[in-house]
């Protein structure tokens, strides 16, 4: 009778022990004041038809980064977001770097950092080549002009 006692504290402890080292390693919950706007913006960059509704992502990602610039969700956004528009390479890199250094032990670390090495290929090679006053966005079904800017052009070039 007392081993089975014995046995049984030493499974509930184990178990104790358990639930709490899972508490520890649970991700970060999105604060109450930031909860609007990341779901608006995931909505919005989720169901992107046009290139406002980028737009419309990368506002309410940028209020929630506003509200809390500590909260690595945020960077993460901003930086999927970003990576989308051409001529926003560095910015996504950066927010994907802030991410990392405020998340160290975020479970897709590798994935991030693959896309922080692509973002820094497509701003060594933007340099060399780049589109004149067209600004570019990538959509689930195609590629898109985001921008035209009427006075980059030179008029007198053939």
């Amino acid at each position: 009778m007392k081993k089975i006692k014995i046995i049984t504290l030493h499974l509930f402890t184990v178990c104790m022990l358990l639930l709490a080292s899972n508490e520890i390693k649970a991700q970060h919950e999105i604060p109450d004041n930031i909860k609007d706007h990341i779901s608006q913006g995931i909505t919005a960059f989720e169901s992107a038809k046009t290139p406002a509704d980028i737009d419309n992502a990368l506002l309410e990602f940028n209020e929630a980064a506003k509200i809390a610039p500590n909260n690595p969700d945020v960077h993460y956004y901003l930086g999927k977001t970003y990576s989308l528009l051409q001529g926003n390479a560095g910015r996504a890199s950066n927010e994907f770097k802030k991410y990392l250094k405020l998340y160290p032990d975020a479970p897709d670390k590798t994935e991030i950092t693959e896309d922080i090495n692509r973002l820094n290929k497509v701003i060594e090679t933007s340099r060399l080549s780049t589109v004149l006053g067209i600004q570019l966005v990538s959509l689930h079904d195609g590629i898109y002009i985001r921008k035209i800017q009427h006075n980059s052009y030179n008029a007198n070039a053939t």
